[in-house]
Formats: C-alpha cells, sequence, structure tokens
C-alpha cells in the first residue's frame, strides 16, 4: 500500500513540474495590453479629447483651424504632410520659414504633400468665403533628432512588458516572453506598478528665430511677440523683450544699431538647461543671466543691417523714367548684409547683385513699387520707392514694309491703360483723332501715324508705320454671312467616376463646327486626365470654327462675359466666352460633381463582446468599419480594419479589403485586458477600380476584455484505499473552435493548476514517513 501511495505522489508532482512549462495564453488576436495605469492614461486622453470636441463645436461661427495627417513629433526620416481642413470650400495656405500665413503664402496642393526633409514648423490657415480665416495652426517635426526622455520611457516599458510573437493562428507565448530566472507560468497580468522615474535630461544646446521685418520708426514692442520665435530645443519661450543696447530710452527701430534682445526660456518636463548649453538667437549666441536649471534667462547683442538706397542720385522730378531705364540698389553698410528687392508688395524677394538695375514692372496705370531690403542677423530693414514709367510710342505688330497682301495691324503701348490715337491720311495725331480699339485693317498703300497717352495726360512720342500693298489683281471683297447664335449639342455633365465627354457638335443651322471639348478643373490648369472626382467644379470649353462663307459675330458674343446667343445642350445658364474673333469661338459652361459619401470615426467599432469570460474560454468579437454599406463610387469614403492587438501580440491584414472581421482568440490568466483595433481610411478611386488606402490615416477603437479566474473545465482524480477520499482538480484540454465568420480554426489554450495539489500530496508523504517511524 506504501509503494502505491508513494507511486501515486511521484506522478502528482511530475505533473505540477509538467504543467508549470505550459504556456498560459493563447491568441491570434492582435492589440494593446496595458497596464492599469495605462488604462487610466486612455481614460483620462478620452476625456481631453472629449473637451476638445466640445471646444471645438462652440467654434461655429469661424472657420476651423487645419489638421495634419502625421502627428507633431520626433522621427528618423522624412515625412510627407498632408494638411486638411473640415470646411468644405476652404483653402489651406502655409509657410515653412516661421513667418505667419496669409492668403499670399504658398496654396496647399493635396496632390502634393509636404515633404519634411529636414526639422521643420508648419504654419497653416484655412480659408473659407462663409466663415473667413481660421486661427492658424502651427505643426513641429522634427528628423533625425533624439528625443531622450521618450526613449527612456520605451526601455522601461520593454523591460516590465513581456512580448508575443504575432502569428495568423493563435498561439502560445513564446518562451523568449519568459524570465530568464523564472520557468513557470508566463504572465500577462495587468499591473498598477509605476514605471521607473526617469531623470531630467540635460538641454545640450537650443536654437532661437525671429525674422523680424522693420522700417525707420518702428515700435520696438512691435518685436516683442513671443509667438513669433521658433525654437528648436527642448524648451519653450515664455518672454522676449527688444531694446536699444545703445540707448535704452529710445523705444523705436533705427536701422544700423545694435539691439539687446532678453529672452526668458522655461525647460520643457525632464529637461533641464546645463551650464554648458548654448542658445543662439538669429545666429547670434547668448549670455546666461540665471542660474536656475528649469527657467533661465538669456541676452544677445543683435545688430540691425543698415537700410538700402535705390537711385539716391535722383531728384523728385526723376521719378518719372522710361521703363528701360531701370532701378538701382544701393547699400552704404560695411557689415556683411544681403540686399534684396520685390515687385510684387514683397510676396517674393530677389537677391540684389551690385552695379545692376532692377528692370521696372508697370501697373495699368503706369505705376511700378519696387521694396528693397538689407537681411543680417534675420532682420530686415525694408524701403520702398513708387515710380512713375513713361508712355511709351506705340508700337506695331507687323513691321513696316512692302507687301502683296492685305494686312491687320495691331497697336500697342506702355503702360496698358495707355490711350493711342492715330491717322491713316498723313497727319500729325492728337488725342483728337481715331481712337484704336480694333486692329488697323490696311488694304491699300498706307501710312499710319499713332501717338499714346497715358492717364495723367502725357503724350509719347509720335510713331510712323508705312505699308505699301502691291496687288495686280484687286481681289474682290468676298461676301460673307455673320454668325449671330450658336447651339452646341450632346455635351453631357459630368458625373463623378466617369470619363469626359468630348462628343459635342454645333446644330446645322450654326454654320459652324466643333474643333475640340477641353475639361478643366476649377477652370484652371491642363486639360484632365481620367476621370472626374467627386464634389469637384469643372469647366468645359467648346471651341467653335466657323465655315466657308460665315464669320462669327463679333458684337453678338462679347469676349469676358455671358452671352444668350449660345446655349449649350443639358446646361440651363448662359455661357461665358473665353475668345472670339471671326474664324473662331470659344464658349464655356460649369458644373460640379456630386459630392462623396463620407465614413465618420464615430462608426468605427467593436463588437460581440461578453461582459466577462473564464479562464480558457475563447473570446469572440467583430471588428465594424465606418462606411461599410457605402458603393463602390468615385470618392466614397470607408474604414476596414488592418490590425488588432491584445497584450504584445499584434496580427495585421494586409491590403485588407473587407469592413468587417471577425476573429477570436483565449487568454488563460485571470485579468482585465485591453483590446485595441485599427481601422484604415480608403477612398475609392473609380480610375482603378478599387479602394485605396489614404496614407496616414487611420482611426482606433478600444474594448475591455475581463477574464474571471474561474476555469472553464474541471476533471476528477480520486485516490483509492480503506479511507476513501475524493481530490478535485483542474485540467487543461486542447479543443479546435471554427469561426462561423472567419473561418478560423483556433486551438484554445488552457491553463493546468495542480500546485496546490502538489502541495498537498507532499505533506501527506511526509506525515505518513513519519506514522512508519513510530
Amino acid at each position: 500500500m506504501r509503494r502505491r501511495w508513494n507511486k501515486i505522489m511521484a506522478l502528482l508532482l511530475a505533473s505540477a513540474v509538467l504543467t508549470a512549462n505550459v504556456g498560459v495564453v493563447s491568441t491570434f488576436a492582435a492589440g494593446d495590453e496595458k497596464t492599469q495605469q495605462a488604462a487610466q492614461n486612455d481614460e483620462s486622453k478620452e476625456e481631453t479629447d472629449s473637451e476638445d470636441k466640445k471646444q471645438d463645436d462652440e467654434k461655429t461661427t469661424q472657420t476651423a483651424a487645419p489638421t495634419a495627417t502625421v502627428k507633431e513629433g520626433t522621427y528618423s526620416e522624412t515625412q510627407k504632410i498632408t494638411l486638411k481642413s473640415s470646411a468644405k470650400d476652404a483653402v489651406i495656405y502655409y509657410t515653412t520659414d516661421g513667418k505667419e500665413p496669409t492668403e499670399k503664402s504658398t496654396r496647399f496642393d493635396a496632390k502634393k504633400p509636404i515633404e519634411v526633409k529636414k526639422t521643420t514648423t508648419i504654419k497653416a490657415i484655412a480659408v473659407s468665403k462663409e466663415t473667413g480665416k481660421s486661427k492658424i495652426a502651427t505643426f513641429t517635426y522634427k528628423i533625425g533628432e533624439s528625443d531622450k526622455k521618450e526613449e527612456s520611457k520605451e526601455t522601461s516599458a520593454a523591460e516590465q512588458t513581456p512580448s508575443a510573437t504575432p502569428t495568423t493562428a493563435p498561439t502560445e507565448i513564446p518562451k523568449q516572453a519568459q524570465t530568464s530566472s523564472e520557468q513557470g507560468e508566463a504572465q500577462l497580468m495587468p499591473t498598477s506598478a509605476q514605471e521607473e522615474k526617469v531623470g531630467e535630461a540635460a538641454i545640450d544646446s537650443a536654437t532661437l528665430v525671429q525674422e523680424v521685418e522693420a522700417q525707420e520708426g518702428m515700435e520696438l514692442t512691435e518685436f516683442d511677440k513671443k509667438d513669433a520665435v521658433q525654437i528648436t530645443g527642448e524648451a519653450t519661450v515664455e518672454d522676449i523683450k527688444w531694446e536699444n543696447a545703445e540707448d535704452a530710452s529710445e523705444t523705436k527701430f533705427k536701422a544700423g544699431k545694435t539691439y539687446k534682445v532678453t529672452v526668458a526660456l522655461s525647460a520643457n518636463e525632464g529637461y533641464q538647461f546645463e551650464d554648458t548649453t548654448t542658445v543662439t538667437f538669429n545666429d547670434v549666441e547668448g549670455t546666461r543671466d540665471t542660474t536656475v536649471t528649469d527657467q533661465v534667462v538669456y541676452t544677445f547683442e543683435v545688430a540691425a543691417p543698415s537700410a538700402p538706397e535705390m537711385n539716391s542720385s535722383l531728384t523728385e522730378s526723376d521719378k518719372f523714367i522710361d521703363v528701360v531705364d531701370g532701378v538701382e540698389l544701393k547699400y552704404e553698410g560695411t557689415d556683411d548684409a544681403t540686399t534684396e528687392f520685390s515687385l510684387d508688395e514683397g510676396s517674393n524677394w530677389d537677391k540684389y547683385s551690385s552695379g545692376k538695375k532692377v528692370t521696372l514692372t508697370a501697373d495699368d496705370d503706369g505705376n511700378c513699387t519696387v521694396m528693397a531690403r538689407a537681411v543680417k542677423n534675420k532682420i530686415a530693414v525694408i524701403v520702398s520707392e513708387t515710380y512713375k514709367v513713361q508712355v511709351t510710342k506705340p508700337e506695331a505688330d507687323i513691321e513696316p514694309g512692302t507687301y502683296t497682301e492685305r494686312k491687320e495691324v495691331a497697336l500697342s503701348a506702355t503702360p496698358k491703360n495707355a490711350k493711342i490715337y492715330y491717322t491713316l491720311d498723313g497727319s500729325e495725331p492728337d488725342d483728337k483723332d481715331i481712337l484704336y480699339n480694333d486692329p488697323i485693317e490696311v488694304q491699300e498703300t498706307t501710312t499710319i501715324k499713332a501717338i499714346a497717352y497715358d492717364a495723367d495726360g502725357n503724350a509719347s512720342e509720335v510713331a510712323v508705320f508705312e505699308y505699301v500693298i502691291n496687288i495686280e489683281t484687286p481681289t474682290p471683297t468676298p461676301t460673307v454671312k455673320k454668325i449671330t447664335s450658336i447651339d452646341v449639342l450632346e455635351l453631357n455633365k459630368p458625373s463623378r467616376g466617369a470619363k469626359p465627354d468630348r462628343k459635342a457638335k454645333a446644330s446645322s443651322d450654326s454654320h459652324a463646327t466643333v474643333e475640340s471639348v477641353e475639361w478643366l478643373k476649377d477652370n484652371t490648369g491642363d486639360d484632365i486626365e481620367g476621370v472626374f472626382k467627386a464634389g469637384t467644379a469643372y469647366y468645359a470649353y467648346v471651341h467653335l470654327k466657323a465655315k466657308d462663307g460665315y464669320e462669327f459675330d463679333t458684337s453678338a458674343f462679347k469676349q469676358g462675359s455671358t452671352t444668350e446667343n449660345a446655349k449649350v445642350s443639358n446646361y440651363s445658364s448662359n455661357p461665358g466666352v473665353k475668345s472670339v474673333s471671326k474664324s473662331d469661338l470659344v464658349v464655356y459652361v460649369a458644373w460640379k460633381t456630386q459630392a462623396a459619401v463620407t465614413a465618420s470615426t464615430t462608426q468605427n467599432t467593436i463588437t460581440g463582446l461578453n461582459a466577462s469570460y473564464n479562464k480558457g474560454a475563447t473570446v469572440t468579437f467583430t471588428m465594424n468599419g465606418a462606411g461599410a454599406d457605402n458603393p463602390s463610387e468615385e470618392g466614397n469614403e470607408r474604414y476596414v480594419p488592418v490590425k488588432y492587438k491584445i497584450g504584445n501580440s499584434e496580427f495585421k491584414f494586409e491590403d485588407n479589403q473587407n469592413p468587417k472581421l471577425a476573429k477570436s482568440f483565449t487568454i488563460s490568466t485571470a485579468g482585465t485586458y485591453t483590446l485595441t483595433v485599427t481601422f484604415q481610411k480608403q477612398v475609392y478611386d473609380a480610375e482603378s477600380g478599387k479602394w485605396k488606402n489614404v496614407d496616414g490615416v487611420t482611426d482606433t477603437k478600444t474594448a475591455t476584455v475581463k477574464i474571471n479566474a474561474t476555469t472553464t473545465s474541471t476533471g476528477t482524480l480520486s485516490k483509492t484505499g480503506t479511507a476513501s477520499k475524493t481530490t478535485t482538480t483542474t485540467t487543461s484540454t486542447t479543443s479546435k473552435a471554427k469561426n462561423a465568420k472567419t473561418g478560423d480554426e483556433t486551438p484554445v489554450g488552457a491553463v493546468v493548476t495542480v500546485f496546490v495539489l502538489a502541495g498537498a500530496a507532499v505533506v501527506v508523504l511526509i506525515a505518513r514517513k513519519r506514522k512508519s517511524q513510530k
């Protein structure tokens, strides 16, 4: 009997050792197992996001600020940034040089994301016709810079959290997930332990940049704007003050002076200033005025350049000059300032080369404003001057000479609004002669004399053009009928996803033919290729040519206006006239395609989960992507699940085209777990006939999975003998469950817990041994 009992005890001990090496988590889910502290952080983030949404809902009277598809932060490689606005008609303008964006800044093109190859700050605004300008949105990206604080946190998290190898089917946690000192049960238990505190990281350096555009007499307080300072480094600008370094009582800006700039900085959380920290402002290294490590003050001695001069030798009367004279810049400063000029009110600046002249570009009134600036230490001292361009004598598009055919001579002069008068009888012209509007028909030998007047009545020199027409046999003027109305047939309206229709034709009684049909997007650019996109205005330009014996009546089709004398089938509005001549007419109509069906991230859900599960039970859930029922039509949106995590095991669905997916997993250790599902946004492309991913646009949803300590199945082990006793224990079973939706067959992992029974067996064995010794 004793031998039989000893054999039973040995079997129990062997079972305990064997069971200790069995993995406790079997899963084919992908997600993010979080500690209790991380779960609290998620709840805090959700509350913050909710508050942000509430504040956004309150701003209904102003255009929403642009958003970026890539979050701000530190990256090791080039990032492509796409800017978006919730206002459908909004146009986005942005800068990357630290300047405040305006409607004259670079216009964002959704087809050309902004490539950020180095540390850059993007500032952007959205402009809507209905709600005006938005507030400025700022996005800072650091490329190739080490974020010590984040590295420390990632290292700490990696040391505390066991990892699992992602697979496409349920697997046990691999042995490397266990610690080297303990080869018992691998745990994926939630923990409330706090992360090890990371020490304060030193700030090696910080770079401050404030680009200043100044003119004589500006108040220095206009430069005391901390928001205008760009900073590279783990610190924040709290305050800035400008003052004349030579005379602190001087409150106005003067070119060529040195200025003392005082900047108060505070270190970001987890960082501190050291004695060796270097800080520069506009390429000038500063002096530290405080000894504290988290809040410091630096001062900088910044020299402003001298102001440039333009044609300093010209008198006031000389400013009425010929366009060919141009303007010469002059810089008297002895420093290394750069001189630049602008002819478009400072929107663009070109570098100026000493000794050369800036060619004037006059407006319609003959005025030309030239801006010049000297730039040093990021300070631009700007001056401007307006010149009056002298009216030039008329020019002819056909050179005077002898011809064997009739000619039409067109005249022009500078400025563009100059009025030209001419004579054909050889007399000297003045403003009482024939006013030039259309090309002059020269059918025989003729002398044209012309003079131009500007808006102020100043006259040009007289231009003389002599034309000799030698025609041996006079050609009778053909009888030409005028076309006063046009009907364009069979021009279909744009339909999203369809290719442009170019089958238009003119009615037979129009006496014209359709040469071509050109489609432009938003009335700009070249003829479109591919298909019509959703929610976009398209313009169809129909080029008509008059048949032999007919010509277009230019009084019936006035260039630059709409006309009732032209009709285009399927369009009720009168078409516009782009251009007209006797032989050719171009009319255009516009139509906006239907908007695409959008998908809201609020419709991304996780369903099918119970309130709780026993250890070893199969947990089945469904990932539901928003817009699942949206048809496959151009521009329509939807979301599809692309990966999910539970614990440190992550599973991806490459090129998924199914908005709904059902998956299962098992967990053999009691606790509360977070299931995270990532949804990818897709847009249907009719040209390729596929749903395509929108780069960088994803949404995540989480759900809580609670695993009870109760096991899903039990077994019994009986001891035979005179004293009949029954001991209950938990055994593990392996089964395969086939998911009805996904078709996955998943081995369900089980936890076999026999440590208590093994301990009891040892106690009984010792008691029997002692009894036998007695």
